[in-house]
C-alpha cells in the first residue's frame, strides 16, 4: 500500500473513529500520590513532598502528559496563610506575617486566586502540563502559619486515581518574640484607653514565623515607660513586681493613675516585656495615649433663665430639670476585654447648686431626684424660703435673685451644667427670682431685681455687649449717652418680657471716650460708664 493509500486509510478510521486518537488523553487523569508513611503533622516551614503521576485507567503511568496532557488546577483547603490580610511583621522578616509555597519539580508555583472564606478559606495554582517528565512531577508545600485540617487536591480527576491528601498539621516552632498588645475601646480607637479604668493587656510568645506559642511556659519581666503610672490594687494584674510565667495568649488588666493625652503635649505610654532567660525575646506595645472621661456637658432647662418664681402655699413643688446627654459620660457600653462581650459603664449623678446673685459666695446643694440619677430636682416652697434666708443671710427674707446650676459627676469628675447660650457673663447657671408670699411686684422687688449689667467688653472697639435682667414684664428703655449728657443713641425703647436680654452698642461712628449706658424699668434707672478706645 502506497503512502497515499495509507493516509486514506488513517482518515477512514478518524472518520468512523473519532475518539481513536483522543483515547488515550481522555482515559488519563493525574494522581496525588504520597508515600505511606509520611508524616502529616509537621512543624511550620517544614516542606512536604507529593509525586504527581500521570496515569490511565488501569494504573499504568502516561509518559507523554508533557505532551497531551493539559494543565491541572490545584487547591489548597482551609489554610489562612495566603488569605491572611494582617499587616503585622517583625523584625526583618521579608516575607511578611504569613506564605504559603508550592513547588513543583523545582520551579515555585503562582498563586491563582484565594477564596477568603472565614471558615474555609482556599488557594488556587496551575499546574502545566509541560513540567511533567515522563508522566511523572514532584510537589514540593511548605507554609509559615501554623493551622490544622489543611488538605491539597487537584482537578480535574479520574475516579480511579487519588486526587487528595490526607489533612495537613502545621505547628508552631518554638518561642521566638512576643507580641504586646492593649484592648482599647471601640469609642476611642485605637491605641487609647481611659484614665483610672481597667484595660486589657495581652501578651503572645510567638515564633519567628508569628505564630502563638501555646505549648511552651516562659517566664518575662515586664517594665513600662512610666512604670511608676500604673494603680495598685486588688482589681489590677501587678506584672511590674516580677517575673511571671505565661503559656500562650495571656490577659492582663491594668490601669493608669496618670493621663497622657497627645493634644496636650504629654508623651504617650508604653508597656516592654521581655524573657531573662533569653533576652532576644521581647516585646513592646504600641504608644497609646491615656484619656480623662468627664460626663458629657449638658444644658438646663427649667425654670428658665431670668423666671420669677412666687413663693405661696409650703407643699407646692417646683422642679429644677435640666438635659440628660446621651450618652451621659464617655466611659459608657466599654467592653473591657476582647474575649468578654460584657460592657462596664460609669454612673453618673447630679447635684443642683443654688448661689447668692450677687455675691455668689453662699450656696447651697440639692441632689437630683431618684438618688441623684435623675434629670430633675423637686423642691417644695418651704425648701426654697429656707434657702433664701440662708443665701441672703438674713431671715424672712422677702425676695432674692439667685443663680442655680447643675453638676454631674462620676466620682471621679464633675462638669458643670453650660452657661446660658451666648451669655457675656459666662454664668455657670440660670438667674431666677425667688418671692416669698408676693403676689404683685412692688419698688423694693424691682429695686433689688432689676439689673443693669456691666458691659462686656469694657473698654471696648467698636462693639460692646450689655447684658439686663428683668424681674417682670414692662417697658423699657437703654441709651447711650455722652460726658455731656447728649444721646447718642437708644438701645431699646418699648415692651420687653421677664427675663435676661442682651443689646449690642455699635461705637464705630463715635470717638474714643467715656460713654454713660443708662437703662429705665417701671420708674427705676439703673446706669454704668463704658470706654470705646480706638
Amino acid at each position: 500500500m502506497g503512502i497515499r493509500g495509507c493516509f486514506t486509510l488513517l482518515l477512514l478510521v478518524c472518520c468512523l473513529f473519532p475518539g481513536a486518537f483522543a483515547f488515550a488523553q481522555d482515559t488519563v487523569g493525574v494522581a496525588l500520590e504520597y508515600d505511606a508513611g509520611m508524616a502529616f503533622t509537621v512543624s511550620a516551614r517544614t516542606e512536604l513532598r507529593f509525586d504527581l503521576v500521570a496515569r490511565d485507567a488501569q494504573g499504568n503511568v502516561y509518559d507523554q502528559w508533557d505532551q497531551h496532557g493539559h494543565a491541572l488546577r490545584l487547591g489548597v483547603d482551609s489554610s489562612h496563610a495566603e488569605a491572611d490580610t494582617s499587616v503585622r511583621s517583625w523584625s526583618a522578616d521579608a516575607d511578611g506575617f504569613s506564605w504559603l509555597r508550592l513547588w513543583l519539580s523545582d520551579v515555585p508555583l503562582a498563586v491563582d486566586s484565594v477564596l477568603s472564606d472565614a471558615q474555609n478559606p482556599r488557594t488556587f495554582f496551575t499546574i502545566p502540563h509541560a513540567l511533567f517528565v515522563n508522566g511523572r512531577a514532584t510537589l514540593r508545600f511548605a507554609q509559615s502559619q501554623a493551622g490544622r485540617g489543611i488538605t491539597l487536591s487537584i482537578a480535574p480527576i479520574l475516579p480511579q486515581l487519588s486526587h487528595s491528601s490526607l489533612p495537613i498539621t502545621i505547628l508552631p516552632e518554638k518561642v521566638d518574640n512576643l507580641l504586646l498588645d492593649i484592648t482599647t475601646p471601640i469609642q476611642l480607637g485605637k491605641d487609647r484607653v481611659f484614665y483610672r479604668r481597667a484595660f486589657e493587656l495581652m501578651a503572645w510568645p510567638r515564633d519567628r514565623n508569628l505564630n502563638t506559642v501555646s505549648d511552651t511556659s516562659i517566664q518575662v519581666a515586664f517594665s513600662a515607660r512610666f512604670a511608676d503610672e500604673f494603680e495598685r490594687s486588688p482589681a489590677m494584674s501587678d506584672i511590674f513586681l516580677s517575673p511571671l510565667h505565661i503559656q500562650g495568649a495571656t490577659n492582663f488588666f491594668i490601669s493608669s493613675s496618670v493621663s497622657r493625652e497627645v493634644r496636650k503635649g504629654q508623651e504617650r505610654q508604653q508597656v516592654f516585656a521581655v524573657c531573662p532567660d533569653d533576652t532576644t525575646i521581647k516585646g513592646v506595645t504600641d504608644p497609646y495615649e491615656i484619656l480623662d472621661h468627664p460626663p458629657n456637658p449638658f444644658a438646663l432647662l427649667k425654670p428658665a433663665d431670668g423666671a420669677i418664681l412666687q413663693l405661696q402655699d409650703p407643699t407646692d413643688i417646683t422642679k429644677f430639670t435640666w438635659v440628660k446627654s446621651q450618652p451621659q459620660d464617655p466611659y459608657t457600653d466599654v467592653q473591657t476585654s476582647r474575649f468578654n462581650p460584657a460592657t462596664q459603664s460609669d454612673i453618673v449623678t447630679y447635684t443642683l447648686r443654688m448661689f447668692d446673685g450677687e455675691t455668689m459666695t453662699r450656696s447651697k446643694s440639692f441632689p437630683a431626684d431618684n438618688g441623684g440619677v435623675d434629670a430633675s430636682c423637686s423642691l417644695t416652697a418651704q425648701v426654697l424660703e429656707s434657702t433664701m434666708d440662708e443665701l441672703s443671710g438674713m431671715p424672712n427674707t422677702m425676695a432674692l435673685r439667685v443663680i442655680w446650676r447643675v453638676e454631674a459627676t462620676d466620682t471621679l469628675y464633675v462638669t458643670e451644667s453650660a452657661p446660658p447660650h451666648l451669655d457675656p457673663l459666662m454664668r455657670q447657671g440660670h438667674t431666677l427670682h425667688l418671692l416669698r408670699g408676693i403676689n404683685n411686684i412692688g419698688p423694693a422687688l424691682l429695686e433689688s431685681s432689676f439689673t443693669l449689667h456691666p458691659n462686656f467688653p469694657n473698654p471696648f472697639n467698636p462693639a460692646t455687649v450689655i447684658p439686663i435682667d428683668l424681674p417682670a414684664s414692662g417697658r423699657c428703655t437703654i441709651r447711650v449717652l455722652d460726658l455731656l449728657g447728649t444721646e447718642v443713641a437708644v438701645l431699646h425703647d418699648g415692651f420687653l418680657e421677664a427675663g435676661s436680654h442682651r443689646f449690642t452698642f455699635d461705637g464705630r461712628d463715635l470717638p474714643s471716650g467715656v460713654y454713660t449706658c443708662r437703662s429705665s424699668f417701671n420708674g427705676v434707672t439703673r446706669s454704668h460708664c463704658m470706654v470705646l478706645l480706638r
